[in-house]
């Protein structure tokens, strides 16, 4: 199955655990555990001078660029991120925020970025960072 078919019809499995650890005025952190019981977290930090929010997400204890992921794994995380970002653009509705990723996942970071610019009202830049990674800027449409 080519990949965008796969991404397209993903799903997160009933048994993904997704869960709001925190929403305050400059933070929201979801906490989510995979079938397989990996844990990773999305987190998002405002940055008053800033005007933004940075996005992270990450495997609890080491970064999710660091551990080789199984594909379906990946595929039910990335499924799970999505909503992770559905739920924070809902919630706290920026005006503008960022993340960055790492060259051994960028499909899958360019095709997160892709679904929320199709799927919102964000316009997104990239820009390059270090060896082979890129930063994802969104901001609102006016």
């Amino acid at each position: 199955m080519k990949f965008k078919k796969y991404i397209t019809e993903l799903s997160m499995s009933k048994n993904t655990g997704f869960e709001i650890r925190r929403s305050t005025s400059n933070e929201f952190v979801i906490d989510i555990t995979l079938k397989n019981y990996d844990a990773y977290y999305f987190a998002a930090d405002y940055d008053s001078d800033n005007n933004d929010w940075e996005v992270e997400f990450e495997r609890e204890g080491s970064g999710i660029q660091r551990v080789k992921i199984d594909r379906k794994v990946l595929m039910e995380l990335f499924a799970a991120l999505e909503k992770a970002f559905s739920e924070f653009l809902k919630t706290k509705k920026p005006d503008s925020f960022y993340f960055t990723g790492s060259k051994d996942r960028i499909k899958l970071y360019d095709t997160i970025a892709r679904r929320i610019t199709n799927k919102t009202k964000y316009k997104m830049s990239k820009e390059p960072t270090g060896p082979g990674g890129t930063a994802y800027f969104f901001d609102k449409e006016k």
